[in-house]
């Protein structure tokens, strides 16, 4: 799968199953790490399914706890061989899952192309919505326009149903067609009113279908861009000393570090803030409450982030689509877990 954020200059194609760990170490701050979690007998990576509902509970929560930004769950295989699942299956898969995760919704990304079943995972309020037909349902597009989740839009050569070995899509000709989807595609969101910010494109499992197999990165061209960028962000790892090679050459990450990274980033940007406003900057620990006005967001490498001042100080905590129709407004949260738990009015505990 290879995803990029719609007018990104720049996006990582890994065509296999990678450890979280793993990807979670060598990604910079700018990298959202997916977790794969299938909650079907008939997925294509059978170390991601999850068949019984407390075995799912528990493999989310060890995904986000070991490096995971996000849980993509997918209710329902969309391999050529997989056997269909009807939307009222599907919602009794996840339902589960997503009371669960009540508090984090922001890192659920629900994956399926069934309009009852993406509706119901936006009225439960998840984070993402993964569809490997890139929604083409226009009547659809009022309930997404109306949320604020981000949307993964997959190139797919058919229409609708799951996938099928239909081969008629030539390596030639694979590139224009990915980028006349994604033109009308993209077109008829953004008409329909949903922002450019929450459109993450995916080339989608069509590469996979015109060659018949998977691949790992390409040994030229972008894919070879891709190793030397991760040579490079390896090296500087160790001169930091976030990281160590052992003499096999194996290289070892110190724990936590996509939120050490995180967290060293938010403190230089506050530092530098702080000499433009007559406030001194003061970082949120995870558990202490936050409170003050919501005066504007500021966009870093790690993420966009909201600005909350109080009299004698400001901090930053992670932004969330809601909390944009509070600005200029006394906000409270508390932060849990990298986010923020909002309390806004009489919505309590939302985990933002």
């Amino acid at each position: 799968m290879g995803l990029c954020r719609y007018g990104a200059h720049n996006c990582c194609l890994f065509a296999r199953p990678i450890p979280i760990v793993e990807v979670a170490a060598e990604a910079d701050a700018m990298v959202t790490v997916f977790g794969i979690l299938n909650l079907t007998e008939d997925s294509f990576f059978d170390e991601s399914r999850r068949l019984d509902p407390a075995g799912a509970v528990t493999a989310a929560i060890e995904m986000l706890r070991v490096g995971s930004d996000v849980v993509d769950v997918g209710p329902a295989a969309s391999h050529p061989d997989a056997r269909p699942v009807s939307p009222a299956d599907e919602i009794r898969r996840i339902a589960p899952l997503l009371d669960a995760l009540s508090d984090q919704m922001h890192r659920v990304s629900i994956d399926s192309f069934q309009p009852e079943t993406q509706r119901y995972a936006l009225k439960r309020g998840v984070g993402y919505l993964n569809d490997i037909q890139g929604f083409p349902d226009p009547a659809l597009y009022p309930d997404i326009a109306e949320a604020d989740c981000r949307l993964v839009v997959m190139h797919s050569a058919q229409r609708d149903g799951i996938a099928t070995r239909t081969g008629h899509l030539r390596p030639e000709d694979a590139l224009d067609e990915i980028v006349r989807f994604f033109e009308a595609r993209v077109s008829a969101l953004r008409r329909s009113g949903v922002a450019a910010d929450r459109l993450i494109l995916d080339p989608g499992m069509d590469r996979r279908l015109v060659h018949g197999e998977t691949a790992d990165l390409a040994p030229t061209g972008f894919g070879q861009q891709v190793r030397e960028a991760m040579d490079q962000r390896r090296e500087h790892h160790i001169e930091q000393r976030d990281a160590t090679r052992n003499r096999d050459g194996r290289i070892f990450y110190r724990r936590n570090l996509l939120a050490t990274l995180r967290e060293r980033e938010v403190a230089r940007a506050g530092a530098e803030m702080a000499e433009g406003k007559a406030l001194p900057f003061r970082a949120a620990k995870d558990g202490e409450s936050v409170s003050g006005k919501f005066t504007g967001t500021v966009q870093l490498t790690s993420g966009k982030f909201a600005i909350v001042e109080k009299s004698h100080e400001f901090t930053l905590v992670p932004w969330r689509p809601i909390i944009d129709r509070q600005l200029g407004r006394e906000v409270a949260g508390i932060m849990q877990g990298g986010s923020v738990s909002w309390q806004l009015g009489r919505q309590r505990g939302l985990g933002l």
